[in-house]
């Protein structure tokens, strides 16, 4: 493991020997490294964002005080200490925090500060108390030997949670992965942890040969990190070991060796896949990137775009009145932005006739597409794919599977083998949904009628999912009216309502 960053946080004017006792303390811990003003020299930033961006950057905050409050910065009011800790707590840093005892012998000056001063300091150590168990010291040396102390308390925990986040990717993974194989028709007969970088999921198939069907039995190894040589060897004595095994899938979620392909390429039960290739296996878009390209060309979106502005209205969420409105220059930019959110809201674009939505989805779909198309071809791990869907098209649609089945497996002979697998890549966050032209699917003059069918799209809009819808926005009759439409508050029929509701 790398080692730690320790920011060391506290006032200069009486904590001259502390700051060196604790430098000298991260000195004998192997796994720590000290960071503070002392080390840095020369830097072209202010002090005050120096010291913040460490913050950001620190692993651990490590707070000391005494009986000054320091110097106020003008700007907040409030000294660089108080700051730099405000910042360590929003950032959620593990803190460490030490009280200079007053029984500590001190010198009168120490205490030499202003009402003003010292009414924030006492705030500052209730917030604190509030906050932290704290420790004394009395001396340098004191506070020296619990800084080492508690630092080999906390490290390895912070360690353990790393090493967590990373098990938790590759668990996730190996979910993605299991699920994938049930939509894809196979049955799952074991799924479990092998070793601490990868999980095994044993899976079957029946297969039919010639006349008859025969049972094929597959071992997916779920593996963190790169692909090697080792595991294809690995993979080799695992077959000569398992009868009943007759083909080995190797699946990481980024990266194979192409050592570890030229090694596999002897064996013909042996398979190495990224998640994104196995996906492509079974998933073949190309015709629907055909439509998109020439649809693009047809319209010479390529060629005449003119980027477009927006404006995005912010209301109270007790009272609902409007607070005030946002303005960008380029709506693409906001959207970049958005899809890189994990939070789950969606996007609605509202704009009168002729102000360029439809051209807008085409846009913005294929400048997608084009990421996708270069991180397939550098094969680098994709980002979502962007579906445009004219509604126009599937106005008859009864309900949101009827559309998809007809998109996916009529219109474009996409080859997933259901509409399972068509939720099952959006759960898996690997689809942009952009939904044009919300006004065509229902009759302007039956309000419910627009209310069932965006509850019947927001059927396709699961957790992972990121989907745009345009409208007209005189489709409906008040901007309220609208609001309330798309942030599901309006509830539709019994036989259409979900347990989630997504928020545009």
């Amino acid at each position: 493991m790398s080692k730690l960053k320790v920011f060391v946080s506290s006032t200069w004017e009486d904590l001259q020997p502390e700051r060196g006792a604790i430098e000298a303390a991260l000195s004998r811990v192997q796994e720590a490294s000290f960071i503070g003003m002392e080390s840095w020299g020369s830097r072209p930033e202010t002090p005050k964002n120096a010291c913040l961006v460490e913050v950001v950057n620190c692993d651990i905050y490590l707070g000391v005080f005494a009986f000054r409050y320091g110097s106020v910065d003008p700007e907040s009011g409030k000294s660089m200490t108080e700051l730099e800790y405000c910042q360590a707590r929003v950032l959620n840093k593990p803190c460490l925090i030490y009280f200079k005892s007053e029984n500590a012998f001190v010198r009168a000056s120490d205490f030499e500060q202003s009402p003003d001063a010292q009414q924030k300091l006492n705030a500052l150590k209730e917030e604190l108390q509030r906050n932290h168990v704290l420790a004394y010291f009395v001396s340098a040396d004191e506070l020296k030997v619990r800084v080492i102390h508690d630092l080999l308390q906390l490290i390895p925990k912070i360690a353990s949670h790393t090493l967590r986040a990373a098990h938790s990717e590759l668990e996730q993974f190996a979910q993605w992965m299991r699920d994938w194989l049930v939509v894809t028709k196979y049955q799952i007969r074991d799924f479990n942890t092998v070793g601490d970088r990868h999980i095994d999921i044993t899976a079957e198939q029946k297969v039919k040969v010639g006349a008859r069907h025969i049972i094929q039995r597959l071992l997916v190894r779920c593996l963190e990190g790169e692909i090697n040589i080792t595991h294809v060897n690995d993979a080799c004595v695992f077959l000569k070991n398992n009868d009943e095994i007759t083909e080995v899938w190797l699946v990481s979620i980024r990266l194979v060796s192409q050592l570890a392909r030229i090694e596999a390429a002897k064996h013909d039960n042996i398979a190495l896949y990224t998640f994104d290739e196995l996906i492509d296996e079974s998933a073949d878009f190309s015709k629907y990137f055909d439509w998109l390209e020439s649809e693009v060309k047809r319209r010479s979106v390529d060629t005449k775009y003119v980027d477009l502005s927006c404006t995005k209205d912010e209301f109270d969420p007790v009272t609902g009145l409007k607070l005030g409105t946002n303005h960008y220059e380029v709506i693409d930019h906001y959207l970049d932005r958005w899809l890189d959110d994990p939070v789950k809201e969606h996007i609605s674009i509202l704009g009168e006739f002729g102000t360029g939505k439809t051209w807008f989805c085409l846009h913005y779909a294929y400048r997608a597409f084009q990421k996708y198309k270069d991180a397939r071809d550098r094969g680098v791990q994709r980002p979502r794919l962007p579906i445009v869907i004219p509604l126009r098209d599937y106005a008859k649609a009864v309900s949101v599977e009827s559309l998809f089945s007809e998109f996916f497996f009529r219109k474009f002979e996409i080859g997933l083998p259901g509409y399972s697998a068509f939720e099952q890549l959006n759960r898996m966050s690997k689809l942009l949904l952009i939904f044009d032209g919300f006004d065509e699917m229902a009759s302007k003059v039956d309000y419910q009628k627009v209310v069932n069918n965006f509850w019947e799209l927001a059927k396709a809009v699961v957790p992972g999912a990121k989907a745009i819808l345009t409208c007209r926005t005189e489709h409906f009759r008040y901007a309220q009216e609208g609001r309330e439409v798309l942030s599901a508050k309006v509830k539709a029929e019994t036989s259409n309502i979900i347990l989630v509701p997504p928020q545009f």
